[in-house]
């Protein structure tokens, strides 16, 4: 049985600026460019994203002994930063349908089973409850079960940094 795929940072290249030097500018290249996408004066979703990688962040602290050990066999060409990328990706002002109407939220998350909204007005929250959508409070002190260990069903990890697919070259036979 074929399982869905859940959207995570690292689901499609990212199609900004790929030369970051190094995981703390590529982490901030992402953040900066989610927050753009919340609009103008959107204080709330830009504290949304940050206490977002900061989670991320010491969820891989956490496990940090672990995911080296896991990561031994492959030399240094991971590290356990690349992980972050294996996270669920935030969507921000996104649109869930629900039933008929199409409902608007500040987030929403896909775990490849079903879509989290992240809100924090108190209508909107109504009307996703009403429609039995999962939601988050904007100012979530503790993420919930399906953001934790978010790279235990990948078998290596992969950055968002990388060229699509159709842009790569084949490589020249030796």
């Amino acid at each position: 049985m074929l399982t869905p795929a859940r959207l995570r940072l690292n689901t499609e290249p990212y199609r900004g600026e790929i030369a970051a030097p190094d995981h703390a500018a590529r982490v901030a290249i992402v953040r900066q460019s989610l927050c753009a996408a919340c609009g103008d004066y959107a204080r709330a979703q830009y504290r949304f994203i940050h206490r977002y990688f900061a989670y991320l962040a010491a969820e891989l602290e956490a496990h940090r002994d672990g995911l080296e050990q896991a990561l031994l066999p492959y030399g240094r060409l991971y590290a356990v930063d690349d992980w972050t990328w294996s996270a669920l990706r935030p969507l921000p002002r996104a649109w869930i349908a629900a039933g008929e109407a199409m409902l608007p939220v500040s987030f929403a998350f896909w775990d490849g089973i079903a879509v989290t909204a992240v809100e924090g007005d108190a209508t909107r929250v109504r009307a996703l409850m009403a429609a039995e959508i999962s939601v988050l409070p904007m100012e979530v002190e503790t993420f919930p079960e399906m953001f934790r260990g978010f790279w235990r069903d990948e078998k290596l990890p992969v950055s968002p940094f990388r060229l699509p697919l159709h842009l790569r070259q084949a490589i020249p036979a030796a």
